[in-house]
């Protein structure tokens, strides 16, 4: 692969104005053109339901059926991911974008399954629909392009010799995505507050913080040792499953 060339791309606040008003009463103007909801109706709330409920079926086969045998533990182990993936694609994320319901309170329960897996949903939001939806693909304010330098998403991104490689090194570090999310990032918020949280916000978020880490340890680790009753088993297990879980969560 050649070297790329660093191309000259302005800060973001020097882009061209931008009016999101506009952009947001257009939208508005062409649900209302086309008789479509602002907001999911009933249907979208019985796929949020039948998801969850099937993510919490998988996890019963993994607990009962995963112990069995090897085949079954790596069959389950798939299905879980693939309904944890649905969780945060299909429930989460348009829960954090208060659109499964009108009413608030739906939206702010479903998008606490990224609680249940282990995730802050108060850091989720200011991530994701604050900073990546308000200044998408900008280096240094958009948060899901921003690699350490590992990966370079962007021509205005300084540019490094290992980038030559990063389509083959690229996938295994997406797949450790999961790991860095459940056991590091949300407890570097804490020290770099980088997010700004104060007052009553940053006690939430502490103590969802502490809430989810928990909930994660119990459900991943802590019952499936009381099935299995070894800890390496258990151990592998799950380390399986969020290397794939964070391979297909950050590829999609």
């Amino acid at each position: 692969m050649t070297r790329s060339i660093q191309a000259e791309v302005p800060p973001w606040d020097q882009l061209p104005a931008f009016s999101f008003h506009e952009l947001r009463e257009r939208v508005y103007e062409r649900l209302a053109e086309l008789k479509l909801p602002l907001y999911g109706s009933q249907r979208m709330v019985r796929k949020s339901l039948l998801i969850v409920g099937a993510w919490y079926g998988s996890y019963l086969l993994v607990l009962l059926w995963g112990p069995g045998s090897i085949p079954a533990a790596v069959g389950t182990l798939l299905l879980l991911a693939l309904t944890s993936l649905a969780v945060q694609l299909g429930v989460m994320h348009d829960a954090s974008h208060h659109c499964i319901t009108v009413a608030r309170w739906p939206n702010i329960l479903f998008r606490l399954t990224l609680t249940n897996m282990g995730g802050s949903s108060i850091l989720w939001y200011q991530n994701h629909v604050v900073s990546h939806h308000s200044h998408t693909n900008i280096p240094g304010r958009d948060p899901d392009i921003d690699s350490f330098g590992l990966l370079r998403f962007h021509a205005a991104e300084p540019w490094r010799f290992w980038h030559r490689w990063q389509h083959w090194y690229a996938l295994p570090l997406y797949s450790l995505k999961a790991l860095f999310w459940a056991w590091v990032s949300d407890f570097m918020e804490v020290f770099t507050q980088s997010y700004g949280l104060r007052g009553r916000r940053r006690l939430l978020f502490l103590l969802e913080l502490l809430l989810s880490k928990a909930m994660h340890f119990f459900f991943f680790l802590f019952l499936p040792y009381q099935m299995v009753g070894h800890w390496l088993p258990v151990l592998i297990g799950y380390v399986a499953f969020m290397l794939f879980f964070g391979a297909s969560m950050t590829s999609i």
